[in-house]
């Protein structure tokens, strides 16, 4: 195993602490962490012993009060001479203690106080310019980038630095500049050294905005001489139906930043016309519904073996769609939905994967086995399912109620990248049959399950039948209560008759369960007449728990005698 590399982010000079850095720049560690990585935070002073073992530093602009000492340049001149791997990052409108110029001096550049506003090209506001004027033939920046925004940045002098990225010519700067101001530079030496006008581009806020987080992988990747993983090793992608513009960024730019992130996690991706065989390709992402005569094709694919992830939001293709994914156990809905809460399922590995992922107004879906939901949506309660999964003879298929986001330059927003990343991923797997006893002991488990929520719902029915209790007096309350614990004994009875004719997964737990049971009703005989209070709790929990297990075996009986036949 290889040299765990480490990337050391200042936040002592930056003024956050490690939870709020956590909170507001949450994406940027994610792309450390896909470039692998390991986070450092430098909440105190630098240290010459600290910044030795590090590939990468983060330093951003000082907080008031924080500003760097002549001891902090020195270390980080030396950790540069020394190899190290510098990003220095400023903001617009800095005064002098608090740019970060007092480090970048010593490398050829510097930050200036001014701010750069666009009112040619910007997002939201002038404050936020947008650009595409970037160095492609620079290693620090990655040939697919097509845009980035900048929040409130300062411009850069330098001197002996490559500028590897310019406004449009549309700026301006307070200061009364105009036109391609650099906003971004680098330089090499024994180390590399990286500046960059505004830090909160690598903000949650902004990093998701255009190709901001390509941007940020590909400059910190060149620093920290790490090299994201390229494609090919984890099978081949295509998406369809897609001509060479879009996938080349000159159409929708979302899928070509789709398919940039997923040549990084290592599949290798084209596009097509056409629903390919199972032999073209390993995942087929079809960003629109198939028409009906592609139907046959599509299922041929999956059937054979082939992963597919279907983006639905098309609504006058549904009714044809619903016929191919009925088999899956999938019907898509017609009717979008918008705001509320989302809601990934642990039951499934997608749903683990995109926990957090938001879509915009996704097509709900009605969801039976051999199907299962991985994203839901809802209101206050009452979850939907939006996107849902199915193993279907070899194949795999996913399902998502929406490609709009995944059109856009959103892509990076709401986690989406998380959650086509996940659906890609396991389609990319053929389905597994697990073992016999697997498969007895996830039935357990699921028996069990229903069993706690059954007593959940005992305890409630329990407090009203101890309100109605309260209300009698004398004989009609010794009465009820007696009744009630012979119904109790006449459910364990019918419970254990059942069990004695219906394979279970674990009979012993099953046995151990029904004499529990028992002993809990002849304990409420015993409190009867000194305790009528806790014989009534006693024969209620009994009740419901032999009620439970008798819907379940009654519900497994059937398929015991067609399996025996």
């Amino acid at each position: 195993m290889g040299k765990i590399k480490l990337a050391s982010i200042d936040l002592y000079h930056l003024g956050l602490g490690i939870e709020e850095f956590g909170r507001e720049f949450s994406e940027l560690l994610a792309v450390l962490q896909d470039l692998g990585l390991e986070v450092e935070y430098l909440d105190s002073r630098l240290e010459e012993d600290v910044l030795m073992d590090s590939s990468l530093l983060l330093v951003f602009a000082p907080a008031r009060g924080a500003e760097f000492t002549e001891e902090d340049r020195e270390l980080i001149k030396e950790y540069v001479e020394g190899g190290g791997g510098l990003l220095i990052a400023g903001h617009g409108r800095a005064d002098e203690s608090r740019s970060p110029s007092f480090i970048s001096s010593l490398f050829g550049f510097r930050f200036s106080s001014d701010l750069v506003r666009d009112p040619g090209s910007f997002h939201l506001s002038e404050e936020t310019p947008v650009t595409g004027q970037l160095a492609r033939d620079h290693p620090a920046v990655d040939r697919s980038i097509t845009k980035i925004c900048l929040h409130a940045p300062s411009s850069i002098s330098a001197e002996g630095c490559k500028v590897i990225c310019y406004s449009e010519m549309t700026a301006k700067s307070l200061g009364g500049q105009e036109g391609f101001l650099r906003l971004a530079v680098a330089c090499e030496n024994a180390g590399r050294v990286a500046g960059l006008g505004d830090y909160r581009m690598l903000s949650d806020e902004y990093i998701t905005e255009y190709d901001n987080r390509v941007f940020a992988m590909s400059l910190l990747s060149w620093l920290a001489r790490v090299r994201p993983r390229r494609g090919g090793g984890r099978g081949r992608v295509l998406l369809y139906p897609m001509e060479d513009s879009s996938f080349r960024g000159l159409g929708e730019e979302g899928y070509y930043r789709l398919a940039w992130d997923l040549y990084t996690r290592g599949f290798s991706v084209g596009y097509t016309m056409e629903v390919p065989s199972s032999m073209e390709a390993d995942v087929l992402v079809a960003v629109d519904p198939p028409p009906p005569d592609e139907l046959d094709k599509l299922a041929g694919f999956l059937e054979s073996g082939g992963g597919v992830v279907l983006l639905v939001d098309r609504s006058h293709r549904v009714e044809h769609l619903n016929t191919f994914l009925q088999r899956a156990g999938i019907r898509v809905n017609k009717t979008p939905v918008r705001g509320g809460e989302y809601e990934g399922s642990l039951e499934h590995p997608v749903g683990r994967a995109a926990l957090g992922a938001k879509l915009m107004t996704p097509l709900t879906m009605r969801v039976k086995p051999p199907a299962k939901e991985v994203l839901m949506w809802g209101v206050l309660g009452g979850f939907k399912c939006v996107a849902a999964a199915a193993e279907v003879g070899e194949g795999r298929l996913v399902v998502v109620g929406e490609s709009w986001p995944f059109r856009n330059h959103s892509y990076w927003k709401g986690r989406r990248y998380e959650l086509l990343r996940a659906c890609v991923e396991w389609a990319a797997k053929k389905p597994t049959k697990a073992p016999p006893e697997e498969l007895e002991g996830e039935a357990l488990r699921r028996e069990l399950e229903r069993l706690r929520a059954m007593l959940e719902e005992a305890t409630v029915e329990r407090e009203r039948l101890e309100r109605e209790l309260r209300a009698l007096t004398g004989l009609d309350a010794r009465v009820e209560l007696l009744r009630r614990i012979r119904r109790a004994e006449e459910e364990l009875k019918a419970a254990k008759s059942l069990a004695s004719r219906v394979r279970v997964a674990d009979r012993e737990l099953l046995e151990a369960v029904l004499e529990a049971c028992k002993r809990r009703v002849a304990s409420a005989y015993r409190l009867f007449d000194y305790n009528p209070r806790a014989a009534l709790e006693a024969a209620l929990t009994a009740a419901e728990v032999a009620r439970a297990i008798a819907e379940v075996l009654e519900a497994r009986a059937p398929f015991e005698v067609k399996a025996r036949a």
